[in-house]
């Protein structure tokens, strides 16, 4: 199926084909979206995993921030910080809402705590800029989405 990323995120879009045959997958590539360029991405070992625990340091192969496989991480989850609606979660640490710094966030419904999730339409987007992570409330710049492309093991 063709996905215009172009078009205003309105609701999530899931392939339950992919979901369903994740044992075949090889390699994931995480990709943010802004403007219609896919402006940042991360490369993740997909052999062995799940579609849940792919998202993790351990898994990183490459990545487009110098700092991202090392961290250090406070989160490093598709389910994220799920009590406050935190998805996709890649973050360096808690340090006070303006202080929360890492390098992708998907604040995903009711506003959190922290002014910098506050939003007019959600999900809401949030990604390190720079080569490295940044603060939330002032280095991370809004994406239109994010991508999750799969690789498949060759038979």
């Amino acid at each position: 199926q063709t996905v215009d990323w172009t078009a205003p995120c309105t609701s999530h879009w899931r392939n339950d084909d992919a979901l369903d045959n994740w044992n075949e997958v090889d390699q994931v590539l995480f990709g943010i979206i802004q403007n219609g360029q896919m402006v940042k991405t991360a490369l993740f070992n997909g052999d062995g995993t799940t579609n849940m625990d792919w998202f993790r340091a351990d898994n990183v192969l490459k990545s487009c921030w110098s700092d991202l496989e090392f961290g250090p991480h406070l989160f490093f989850r598709v389910e994220g910080d799920a009590g406050i609606k935190r998805h996709f979660f890649m973050a360096r640490n808690y340090g006070g809402c303006p202080n929360d710094a890492g390098w992708v966030v998907v604040a995903d419904g009711t506003p959190g705590p922290c002014p910098w999730e506050k939003s007019d339409a959600y999900p809401l987007i949030k990604f390190a800029a720079g080569p490295t992570s940044e603060k939330f409330s002032q280095g991370a710049l809004e994406a239109d989405a994010v991508v999750v492309f799969l690789k498949y093991k060759k038979l």
